[in-house]
């Protein structure tokens, strides 16, 4: 065999070495300094392999985390298909099209959810809520009475039947629970909000108020109990104050959606500056992070994320969380 001969062969024998190696090095990358910077790498890997799980899996869960969600509904797809039986990609899917806004695709998942993880509690109700928001209210009522029968205690499960009985017209149903539900846990503020709008529809605006107003000073940020408290304000006469409610609602409203616009519009990198901004006056700054870092990663010292991550916005947080 001639020189160019067996360095062909020497080539060929190394390649699934290079590419083992650089599989572990990529893992290695992300492990110790994260998804930024390894998910190239990591994209190479799954390109060369899609029936990489551990890689397949990485690549969805990472860029969902990182509001990369075009590419996480590629990957979630692949290890959806990786692994059929799996509870958690199907359940990854399933916030992935929730929040997309793709309920029906999403109930699909969450079929699938309660057939693979008939036993897993926190899916179920995960599943549950689902249903809840896409408004099929009898299935959600026939999954909380079946799993009540096993966790007749749970709070969750109690408060989800409220709002299907709710929904259905059966407001004694409803109050009964949510009175129980409440009695154990007085701070549970979707129970006081759902409580309060069963007293208005009452016509007990009166009752209604003073719920209303322990929600909003434990979640002053929440749109939905300043809406329903300027409703009940009007309709007692505190007219005023009910307009001043229903501006501030409206703001935060405002403010909601564009987070949720920043997440399925990641080349937009003002918006997703102004929705990192947001979300780091609510206290959530675990989330704005990886938003300011896949700006900072296309653009950087791009100056308005600058400006977000060091300067005024930031240190207001870091004051507030210090005065808590």
């Amino acid at each position: 065999m001639g020189l160019a001969g067996l360095g062909f062969c020497l080539g060929f024998l190394s390649h699934p070495y290079q590419q083992s190696s650089e599989r572990a090095e990529a893992l290695q990358l992300l492990k110790i300094k994260g998804f930024g910077w390894a998910s190239e790498s990591l994209k190479r890997i799954a390109e060369r392999n899609d029936r990489d799980v551990e890689v397949i899996r990485e690549l969805a869960l990472g860029s969902f985390k990182n509001y990369f969600l075009p590419d996480a509904e590629k990957y979630l797809n692949q290890w959806c298909r990786l692994e059929p039986a799996g509870a958690e990609p199907h359940l990854q899917r399933l916030r992935l099209r929730k929040r997309l806004g793709r309920l029906d695709e999403a109930l699909a998942d969450g079929e699938k959810l309660v057939e693979v993880a008939p036993a897993d509690l926190d899916v179920q109700k995960e599943v549950i809520l689902l249903m809840v928001q896409a408004r099929h209210y009898a299935d959600a009522g026939q999954n909380c009475r079946r799993l009540l029968q096993q966790h007749p205690d749970d709070t969750r499960l109690r408060y989800f039947l409220a709002e299907c009985c709710h929904s259905e017209g059966q407001d004694e149903e409803a109050s009964a629970l949510l009175d129980a539900v409440l009695k154990e846990d007085p701070n549970y503020t979707d129970a006081l909000i759902l409580r309060a709008v069963l007293s208005c529809d009452a016509g007990q605006d009166g009752e209604a108020v003073p719920l209303l107003r322990r929600v909003k000073d434990r979640e002053p940020l929440r749109s939905v109990p300043r809406y329903y408290l300027s409703l009940a304000l009007a309709r007692t006469g505190h007219v005023a104050e009910a307009e001043n409610e229903m501006a501030e609602a409206q703001q935060l409203l405002k403010a909601e959606r564009v987070i949720e616009d920043a997440q399925i519009q990641p080349e937009n990198l003002d918006l997703r500056v102004e929705a990192a901004k947001l979300l780091i006056e609510r206290r959530r700054a675990d989330e704005a992070a990886p938003l300011l870092g896949d700006v900072l990663t296309r653009r950087r010292l791009y100056e308005p994320a600058m400006r977000v991550l060091f300067g005024k916005e930031l240190a207001n947080y870091g004051q507030a969380r210090g005065n808590r």
